[in-house]
């Protein structure tokens, strides 16, 4: 994999070359706001930016990542929109753009129908149903520009429902700049584990999902290799699962968190690994798995992300449950949080299950446990 990456990044102008027999159309896509959003309390951490007015002649902030922590980017959004639309760099170049629940293109014949009758929240998933749009309109060489790993683990589940020949990732900045080969990443993995992926992202951590605390991606992805047993549980989590799902793959997922602490292990979940880490190896508490309770919630608030917001990327009008069945709840605010575990209070002071056993963490570089 590593190596295909390379190749493509010493042959840019060949790449450049090759798309330049095809149609160029360019889609830029936004994040929706939304009140009743699970993403509303994770913006309230990042803090409260700099409230100002978006025009043609405002004065760029000087401190812009503050200026970025502002809670609701619509008008932000809605100015680059209309102002993508200008900058076409050719007659043959359609550039399309959501605007709000609208989708405007440079391009007034053009019909987008298809594209505004769509009511995801988030641009990560938009973003590949526009290129399953695209796939539908004939084009079979696509590049996504993204800097988001959860987009790259989506393309990756997606590539075998697409049937696309090439889908390309121009992913990060800077020194870290590269080329990634979606398709061929989708080959070697699979369809099955392809598909498996969308809950394991979001299992071991991602921006809505708490991560393990002190188990990053990279063990959980070492632990999915030798265990291998767990895969058709992530598989059946990634796609609309209920509740009998759950109950269906707690097991091998308690066999997998127990690996995941300790690869010598014979427990088979994890209360008994807990006991057996903290007594007899002496674990301290943020080094054995959360309590059964605790973990329970956890799967499902990471099959809500998978099957429900993620694996419905192709699907133009998502159906998504309440996440109050899902390991959510509502906090005095009205937003929702984390409904850490169903034990009694009085055993979550005595050490049965603390919240510190998993954690909220900055997005990961997906890239290390993809092999690229």
């Amino acid at each position: 994999m590593a190596r295909a990456v390379n190749e493509i990044e010493l042959s840019q102008e060949l790449i450049k070359h090759e798309q330049s027999k095809g149609p160029d159309v360019r889609h830029h896509e936004q994040d929706k706001y939304r009140q009743d959003s699970l993403k509303a309390s994770n913006r309230g951490k990042r803090g409260k930016g700099i409230r100002r007015r978006v025009q043609a002649d405002s004065t760029i902030p000087g401190n812009l990542e503050s200026f970025l922590r502002i809670d609701d980017k619509t008008e932000l959004f809605a100015y680059l929109a209309e102002q993508l639309l200008t900058l076409t760099p050719s007659v043959q170049t359609t550039v399309v753009s959501t605007k709000g629940s609208k989708v405007v293109c440079n391009k007034p014949d053009k019909n987008n129908g298809n594209l505004s009758l769509c009511n995801h929240e988030a641009a990560d998933t938009r973003t590949l149903l526009h290129v399953g749009i695209a796939v539908k309109s004939g084009m079979q060489k696509i590049m996504i520009r993204t800097v988001d790993t959860d987009v790259v683990v989506i393309a990756v589940s997606a590539v075998h429902k697409l049937s696309i020949m090439c889908l390309w990732m121009a992913f990060g900045v800077g020194i870290n700049f590269r080329f990634i080969p979606v398709h061929e990443i989708a080959l070697f993995m699979g369809p099955s584990k392809s598909n498996a992926l969308l809950f394991f992202n979001a299992f071991s951590g991602c921006d809505q999902v708490s991560s393990f605390s002190n188990r990053g991606k990279k063990t959980a992805w070492d632990t999915w290799l030798s265990f291998n047993a767990v895969t058709e549980d992530f598989k059946l989590l990634s796609d609309k699962p209920n509740e009998d799902c759950v109950n269906e793959a707690v097991l091998n997922i308690e066999r997998f968190v127990v690996l995941m602490y300790d690869r010598t292990s014979e427990c088979l979940g994890v209360d008994a690994a807990r006991k057996d880490l903290f007594t007899r190896k002496g674990r301290s508490i943020e080094n054995i798995p959360p309590s059964s309770a605790a973990l329970h919630q956890h799967i499902k608030r990471a099959a809500y992300q998978a099957g429900f917001c993620w694996g419905q990327a192709l699907v133009k009008l998502q159906e998504s449950p309440s996440p109050s069945i899902w390991g959510w709840k509502r906090n005095k605010e009205g937003l929702w949080e984390p409904f850490w575990t169903s034990l009694q209070q009085a055993d979550v002071q005595n050490g049965s299950h603390s919240p510190s056993l998993f954690r909220f963490q900055p997005q990961m570089e997906v890239m290390l446990f993809l092999g690229v």
